[in-house]
């Protein structure tokens, strides 16, 4: 009987699941959105992106190298750059709008192209939108007659359904609807045209076909048994120009990274003892230039002279160290050890370099071939089924 009047009060008090009875469901609906708002989310956003505009105005000119590397590098032909543009601070503006789309087409890819005129559609969809939908929809959902305040008398809501005659102010939604929508698939369907049209001009073009990447044919997934060079030349005979067999290089990039890292450690305590045993001589020196006696240091830093020299004025217990392990590692002297571990490393790589290229180490395809016609090209380029491997292929343009 107990849990019985537990359950119940509990039921009692519990809210009621009626919909009906809610007072917060719909109050959303009674309210309408402000000017102050609106105004409030857009100061924000119109601070942030002022901020972020100065802030470029003025790092574009002290960092050319972020912001306009290919005006410059000596890695691009003179053709291959873009214009410099001016170093005003907004003369760029009026310059980058005078250059034209097919400069990027020129210059960059199809990607890129394409990209801008992504972004152009995008911007006339919009406005052609706006002077669609704002002259016609905003007069009629304005004298809707349905009572809505501030904002929401441009809004759907506004539009009463009292009377007949109010109702056919739908019908005007409906057919600014059809008339916009008919405008977005026209300007997909040119753009889609345009795009098959300029993109089959381009890659029968010279100037596409002059570029590595359109003689270039990446094949994934090759068997192991093709992974030489003798059975892909024997399969495609004398269109072949290259073949490059890659191979599995892990263990050979780990001892170049050791040894490169254990190079740095070797040139920073160099450095660091060289900056202790300096600062102890100018010491000595404004003292009376009394010579401190030789100290018993192990001297293979420096083999003769160098090496005596640092032992001279830094004890051995003051040179640089480090810990093979994070605090629990072998605590080592740093020049010694980067030593011995250089002169390790150096035979253990020049033996698989020398492994790598007489082609005995484990392959993973990758090579290249030439012929006089494109449309072999196409050939190979279909022969992407073969599994394991990846192949590349060079082809000569037509």
């Amino acid at each position: 009987m107990e849990a019985l009047n537990v359950l119940h009060h509990v039921k009692r008090q519990a809210p009621s699941a009626n919909a009906d009875d809610d007072q917060n469901v719909g109050s959303a609906n009674q309210t309408s959105p402000s000017l102050s708002g609106l105004v409030s989310t857009l100061v924000p956003a119109l601070l942030i992106f002022v901020v972020w505009m100065i802030a470029f105005t003025i790092l574009r000119r002290k960092f050319p190298r972020r912001y306009a590397p290919r005006t410059y590098l000596n890695s691009l032909r003179e053709q291959e750059r873009t214009p410099n543009p001016p170093n005003s601070l907004f003369g760029w503006l009026p310059f980058m709008q005078k250059i034209p789309d097919e400069f990027v087409l020129q210059h960059n890819s199809l990607d890129g192209y394409f990209l801008l005129r992504y972004i152009k559609i995008s911007i006339v969809i919009t406005f052609v939108g706006c002077l669609i939908t704002w002259p016609t929809l905003f007069p009629i959902n304005i004298t809707g007659g349905a009572g809505q305040k501030q904002l929401n008398i441009l809004t759907f809501s506004n539009i009463s359904a009292d009377t007949q005659v109010q109702k056919l102010r739908y019908l005007g939604h409906v057919l600014v609807m059809w008339i916009y929508v008919g405008f977005i698939f026209f300007m997909v369907t040119r753009e889609y045209i345009y795009f098959i049209s300029v993109r089959q001009a381009y890659l029968l073009s010279p100037l596409y076909a002059s570029r590595i990447s359109s003689r270039t044919v990446l094949f994934q997934s090759v068997p192991t048994e093709y992974a030489n060079e003798h059975k892909i030349r024997r399969m495609f005979g004398q269109e072949l120009k290259n073949v490059w067999v890659a191979s599995d290089t892990k263990k050979l990039e780990e001892m170049t990274k050791d040894r490169s890292k254990a190079a740095m450690k070797l040139e920073g305590a160099e450095t660091k003892l060289i900056r202790l045993a300096n600062t102890a001589r100018i010491k000595a020196s404004k003292k009376g230039g009394q010579q401190p006696p030789p100290q018993a240091a192990d001297d293979r830093e420096g083999g003769a002279e160098s090496g005596a020299a640092a032992a001279r004025w830094v004890p051995s217990k003051k040179r640089p160290t480090h810990r093979l392990k994070p605090i629990i590692g072998k605590k080592v002297d740093t020049i010694n050890w980067a030593r011995d571990e250089i002169a390790r490393l150096n035979p253990l790589i020049e033996q698989a370099q020398n492994i790598y290229r007489a082609g005995e180490q484990r392959r993973e395809t990758l090579y290249s071939w030439s012929s006089t016609t494109r449309h072999r090209l196409k050939l190979l380029s279909r022969w992407s089924h073969i599994t394991k491997l990846c192949i590349w292929l060079l082809v000569k343009s037509a």
